[in-house]
């Protein structure tokens, strides 16, 4: 009896292990793609932005 309870403890710390460690891998992961992610949105505001600035020049200077 006193086996088995030592077996569960070791299996459930050693479950417990691969859990915490797989969290981090993933945490690891997923923080550069959300840099990422916000990295290109802010690029692709920059870039719209500057498109309205030169279609607002591009209609300014027709209506000229």
């Amino acid at each position: 009896m006193d086996m088995i309870f030592k077996v569960d403890i070791m299996s459930h710390r050693r479950t417990t292990c691969l859990k915490v460690a797989a969290n981090a891998w993933l945490r690891n992961l997923k923080w550069p793609l959300e840099k990422e992610k916000s990295a290109v949105a802010t690029t692709s505001s920059l870039i719209d932005m500057r498109s309205r600035q030169i279609l607002g020049i591009l209609t300014d200077s027709m209506s000229l």
